[in-house]
């Protein structure tokens, strides 16, 4: 039996994920956090879909992860050696629970929710090389309400919804009186 506790956090894209999952890690001593966004194939991998008539890849599929790799991560550290109390291994991205290896294996499943307009907003501000609206609107959005509904209806009696328009310090406490560390 493996002495780690396994926290997945899905949801929609630019829900929250990654902001309530890098807080819980920060409060909880020895926990191990794997995102996978540090999977994505790398730009111009033959697996990655380009979609021509936005010039764009298409990331928000599980196929443009490498899914063997953080599959093997994630195994890899639960079957480590802990002495000890319970480790608690964190595990976020919009599909994980696509990759039923991990979503089953979570003790506990959250999934984060948000509207459209805000993902949209969120996404506009990030990072990204390059933002592309109609790609949101045509491919992302739609794609991340499917793999939100699939995780729904997969894990119906296990997952907890959490808003991610709620203030993060209000899910945490949720979060953290599930895990019996409030």
């Amino acid at each position: 039996m493996s002495s780690w506790i396994v926290v997945g956090f899905g949801g929609v894209t630019c829900g929250g994920k990654t902001t309530i999952s890098n807080e819980l890690h920060k409060m909880i001593p020895n926990s191990v956090i794997i995102h996978q966004d540090d999977y994505f194939h790398p730009m111009g991998s033959e697996v990655l879909e380009y979609i021509e008539e936005v010039q764009h890849y298409n990331w928000d599929t599980v196929t443009a992860i490498d899914s063997e790799r953080m599959i093997n991560d994630v195994k890899q550290i639960i079957s480590s050696d802990v002495s000890g109390s319970p480790r608690v291994l964190i595990v976020e991205g919009h599909f994980i629970y696509d990759f039923p290896t991990i979503g089953d294996r979570c003790d506990y499943k959250f999934l984060v929710k948000s509207d459209k307009e805000t993902c949209r907003y969120r996404r506009r501000t990030r990072k990204y090389k390059r933002y592309d609206q109609r790609y949101f609107d045509e491919y992302a959005w739609p794609a991340t309400e499917h793999h939100y509904k699939h995780a729904l209806e997969t894990y119906k009696d296990t997952v907890i919804e959490l808003d991610g328009l709620s203030p993060v310090s209000q899910n945490l406490q949720i979060i953290l009186q599930r895990l019996n560390l409030a």
